[in-house]
């Protein structure tokens, strides 16, 4: 757990980032430990360019808030951040919150929260081991 930082803990379990930008589940009473999903895996638009975390700026505000919204305001981010493993976890990821105790072999539910310049939420479980980027429905569509 050497350079590990905690994001959060729940039931015994701490949840850390590593130097990668890796996210750990461990329980440091019983030694068990499990990995989280990746965060370049589920509707986050990251990839994962050599040691580099990439994020897609324009991708992340259409899944956030819709196209429909960005095309009537306007507001498009373009571009992309890029970014090595140990900032992710000061620059992107700011806590996880468990569900409850994990069994990680066989359950979890984790919700990451973004740093407070995204303000959005995603959530991944072991039935779905991937991050689910949270939708905002902002405005009427009428």
């Amino acid at each position: 757990m050497r350079h590990h930082l905690v994001l959060g803990s729940s039931g015994g379990w701490i949840v850390t980032a590593d130097l990668q930008g890796g996210l750990h589940m461990a329980n440091p009473v019983t030694s068990k430990q499990a990995a989280l999903p990746h965060i370049a895996v589920g509707t986050i638009p990251f990839s994962n360019d050599s040691n580099n975390f990439v994020l897609d700026m324009g991708a992340f505000e259409r899944i956030r808030f819709g196209a429909h919204h960005l095309a009537r305001s306007g507001v498009f981010a373009l571009g992309t951040s890029t970014h090595v493993g140990w900032q992710m976890r000061k620059w992107f990821y700011r806590k996880v919150v468990l569900s409850a105790s994990p069994r990680p072999d066989s359950y979890y539910a984790a919700m990451l929260i973004l740093d407070q310049n995204f303000g959005a939420p995603a959530f991944a479980t072991a039935d779905d081991p991937a991050w689910r980027l949270a939708t905002t429905m902002v405005g009427s569509t009428r």
